[in-house]
């Protein structure tokens, strides 16, 4: 992803001639991020982003505890549109991303039927993935053909629907009855299926030359 915005980034700044190019750095729902953007005219602009974060957290689904580690990868290619000629804009574009979770169960001890078993540290693992290519619909501040520092902020929307993988380990398969698996791959999966989109909100500091 780094080689494609750098490759972006020397066409983009080959090209400007007399209008703006920029480079910006944001932060927000995608992490930490690094810009290029060139402003075409008054009401016209593109941009080329990397961004990302890593996050460890924990939840339950259905009686199991799970811990996940989410690492986001993006490169977004944006088209923006000025449509009074000013810093507002409406973007579109695609965010290409390699977005994924691994997840995994902790030690712990979970009743049924009234009875306790012992389900131990990994015996459960999930991985969810996002698509490859997300296409993104958003409004926002900056990015103009204003030459200087700027400030630009981003609401928008990634859509895409994370596919899952579920697995359990041969040990808790031989003690564990499979109604208890398949209930829990269930409830990973609807845990899942709940996420329609990618939140984007970013605010960011840009200097166009």
């Amino acid at each position: 992803m780094k080689k494609l915005l750098l490759g972006a980034a020397a066409a983009l700044f080959l090209t400007a001639g007399a209008n703006a190019a920029e480079i910006y750095a944001h932060v927000g729902t995608e992490g930490l991020g690094l810009g290029v953007g060139y402003a075409l005219d008054n009401y016209h602009g593109v941009r080329a982003e990397v961004s990302g974060f890593n996050l460890g957290r924990s939840f339950k689904a259905g009686e199991l505890e799970y811990d996940a580690d989410l690492k986001v990868r993006h490169l977004g290619l944006y088209y923006d549109f000025h449509p009074f000629g000013n810093t507002f804009r409406l973007s579109a574009g695609a965010i290409i991303n390699s977005d994924r979770a691994a997840v995994s169960s902790p030690e712990q001890t979970v009743s049924y039927r009234g009875t306790s078993l012992l389900v131990p540290a990994g015996a459960m693992k999930a991985e969810v993935k996002m698509p490859r290519v997300m296409p993104y619909l958003g409004l926002g501040v900056g990015h103009g053909p204003a030459k200087g520092w700027g400030f630009a902020a981003d609401l928008g929307v990634a859509f895409g629907k994370p596919s899952s993988s579920f697995s359990v380990s041969p040990q808790v398969q031989a003690y564990v009855p499979q109604s208890v698996i398949d209930e829990q791959r269930g409830e990973v999966e609807r845990y899942v299926n709940k996420v329609k989109f990618f939140p984007v909100v970013k605010l960011g500091v840009t200097y166009a030359f």
